[in-house]
């Protein structure tokens, strides 16, 4: 109980120490993280620059999530009368470092907010999404 403690007084007091997150950036192909929240990086491993995404998706649901995040995202910035639950769907997902254990995740992904910043020149904008991830179960697959 004092590790975790101690180790929970070194998060940011502006993230929660419990917020699973991602911000991805949704105008690159494989959804590039530009930042994640301590609770994700205890979760899923220190990130990469660069660490794509959707390479942590399983192929099956890959075109799923990014149309579901291509939906989410026109719901936030264009402020779509819409069911907010579509906001939200189940997606497994595994992380680099689970792939040698076959070890999978099923989390509730949640976009929580957009943010349209400005890209490397000034005709181009990035948009990254502030993604929440609510772990349901843990998968295995060893034989």
């Amino acid at each position: 109980m004092r590790e975790a403690a101690s180790d929970c007084s070194s998060v940011s007091a502006f993230e929660p120490a419990a917020e699973v997150a991602v911000w991805v950036d949704t105008t690159t192909p494989e959804y590039t993280v530009a930042r994640c929240t301590p609770g994700f990086s205890a979760l899923c491993g220190p990130l990469a620059e660069g660490t794509e995404l959707l390479q942590w998706i399983t192929r099956s649901q890959r075109k799923r999530f990014q149309d579901w995040a291509e939906e989410a995202c026109n719901i936030f910035v264009h402020g779509c009368e819409t069911d907010i639950g579509k906001c939200k769907t189940e997606l497994m997902f595994m992380p680099p470092h689970l792939k040698p254990f076959k070890i999978r995740l099923m989390a509730t992904v949640e976009v929580a907010e957009i943010e349209v910043l400005s890209g490397d020149n000034e005709d181009s904008q990035n948009v990254c999404e502030h993604v929440s991830f609510t772990v349901t179960c843990w998968l295995s697959s060893l034989s």
